[in-house]
């Protein structure tokens, strides 16, 4: 199991691709092909606090539960590409200092150990991330730069997640 890039497998090895992005406001999205994916946020509960990363990580999340659950052909190697160092480093550490973001990493190593998915995850710039920046803004420039792409709604894996961060979705 392979969560950062380490140089051991090229990129060409992957079954899937996909390109994640958060916004604190809006929406957290994935995309591949010629698919796109968006939650869009609703405000948590007065008594959590979500933050930035806490957001990213789910992104991550929801994206490894949507390609390790497809019926038709799950992947065997996938590359993950995200604009959060931050959550590179998690993955690539496999702990976190706030049991929020810990919470997040216990669901996608549940996934990852239960679907075999050898897991590799890139950092790409946020300004070369467009399709899934402009999907998580919920732009219109997002339907006329990709109008070949079909957007969906979905729901994060929530009962993956500690009880206490289910409230937030």
């Amino acid at each position: 199991m392979r969560f950062i890039d380490n140089g051991s497998w090229a990129d060409s090895a992957a079954d899937l691709i996909i390109w994640m992005d958060a916004s604190l406001t809006t929406a957290f999205t994935f995309v591949y092909g010629f698919e796109g994916f968006v939650y869009q946020l609703q405000p948590p509960p007065m008594n959590i606090k979500v933050n930035i990363f806490f957001l990213e990580l789910v992104a991550i999340f929801s994206a490894i539960y949507h390609a390790a659950t497809n019926p038709s052909k799950p992947p065997h190697c996938l590359l993950l590409f995200t604009d959060s160092l931050d959550s590179v480093g998690i993955l690539n550490s496999l702990s976190a200092t706030q049991s929020m973001h810990n919470g997040v990493l216990l669901g996608i190593a549940k996934v990852i150990l239960r679907s075999h998915i050898d897991l590799h995850v890139q950092h790409i710039e946020g300004k070369l991330n467009i399709r899934a920046d402009l999907l998580s803004h919920l732009l219109d420039d997002f339907a006329c730069q990709f109008s070949d792409t079909h957007v969906c709604l979905f729901d994060p894996p929530c009962n993956l997640l500690l009880v206490q961060w289910r409230l937030c979705f």
